[in-house]
């Protein structure tokens, strides 16, 4: 693939901060093998941020793996998109 040279302005964009997360996400998908495999495996920030925590305290890197997927396909097709993805996968209407 050739790649084009970016000027400092194109380099700090939306769009191209947005494909480099959908790059790395497509990495980490292709690299994990077998996902289910993270439930239970406590990340290793924890250990360091123990007292700076967030409101949604997942714990695991399974759950983060899902999140950036999400997110990943959030991005790609957008939030409606997306809805519509799923409900036309499991067979439901959108109201």
């Amino acid at each position: 693939m050739m790649q084009l040279m970016e000027t400092p302005n194109q380099k700090n964009s939306l769009f191209n901060a947005m494909n480099r997360f959908i790059g790395a996400v497509n990495n980490m998908d292709q690299t994990v093998m077998v996902p289910n495999l993270l439930r239970d495996v406590p990340l290793d920030e924890e250990r360091e941020m123990s007292s700076v925590k967030s409101d949604v305290d997942e714990g695991d890197m399974y759950s983060y793996y899902q999140l950036l997927k999400s997110i990943r396909r959030d991005i790609e097709w957008g939030v409606r998109g997306a809805a519509i993805l799923y409900f036309h996968k499991w067979g439901k209407t959108m109201e």
